[in-house]
């Protein structure tokens, strides 16, 4: 067996990962979170996207935000 460890700063854990296995993460989102402006938050603060006007971040946050409620609705 071939096994990956990734590590990410984020809470510091170590995950084994088989190779050829299906790994899944789950994240739960709160009641009342708005993920459109959260999204639009996003590229409004990231240096690579000040220079997007707000219709495209507005556009690409609504396309996001109806990619994640497609696999939520699962």
């Amino acid at each position: 067996m071939n096994f990956q460890i990734i590590e990410s700063d984020v809470g510091k854990t170590n995950m084994k990962i088989e190779m050829g296995k299906l790994v899944s993460n789950v994240t739960i989102i709160k009641d009342g979170v708005d993920l459109k402006e959260r999204f639009v938050d996003v590229f409004e603060n990231h240096p690579l996207t000040y220079d997007w006007s707000d219709g495209v971040k507005k556009m690409i946050s609504m396309k996001l935000y109806d990619e994640v409620m497609k696999d939520a609705s699962k």
